[in-house]
């Protein structure tokens, strides 16, 4: 039986469902912004994020909703 593999380039977001969690470089990546501006988004409470195992995540969910109240 044949192995698939699949190949992903570095800069492509990972794929999105529901509950993934996502870092500040991946939000960066699908929101097409520098990683400093995610972290002030943070900071300023404008996004959610949680600290994970010494890193700090954004739920994809929260993602959605940032952009969603963005756009409003």
């Amino acid at each position: 039986m044949p192995v698939t593999i699949s190949r992903t380039t570095k800069n492509a977001p990972p794929p999105v469902t529901p509950d993934t969690w996502l870092t500040v470089s991946d939000v960066g990546r699908v929101l097409q912004c520098h990683d400093s501006t995610v972290r002030r988004w943070i900071r300023e409470s404008k996004l959610v994020a949680k600290k994970i195992g010494g890193g700090v995540r954004i739920r994809s969910s929260d993602l959605d909703a940032f952009i969603n109240a963005e756009n409003a």
